[in-house]
């Protein structure tokens, strides 16, 4: 199983997606796609890193509140991106 990774650059973006589950189950034919992870870089003067957003209708959950299996990708993705290898994130409210 895979995950589609999207990085987005505006919070507002992040924030007021509203994804077609069903749309995005069709998207997919192969059975291969577990989720969709969005993601958006922390600005330099803010409390966290980065922030995200995990979406898995392929799986039945519409949209993951914890997002615990994305960080597993996110992790290692902002750590290449910004040289870090301790980071806070955070879902946007």
């Amino acid at each position: 199983m895979k995950a589609w990774l999207v990085t987005v650059f505006f919070r507002s973006v992040l924030e007021s997606l509203k994804p077609d589950t069903e749309s995005l189950m069709k998207s997919d034919s192969t059975g291969k796609v577990a989720g969709l992870i969005i993601t958006l870089k922390g600005n330099q003067n803010g409390d966290y890193d980065f922030y995200s957003r995990y979406f898995s209708p392929w799986n039945g959950i519409p949209e993951d509140p914890v997002t615990g299996s994305a960080h597993t990708v996110l992790g290692s993705y902002w750590s290449e991106q910004l040289g870090k290898k301790e980071m806070l994130s955070a879902l946007p409210l």
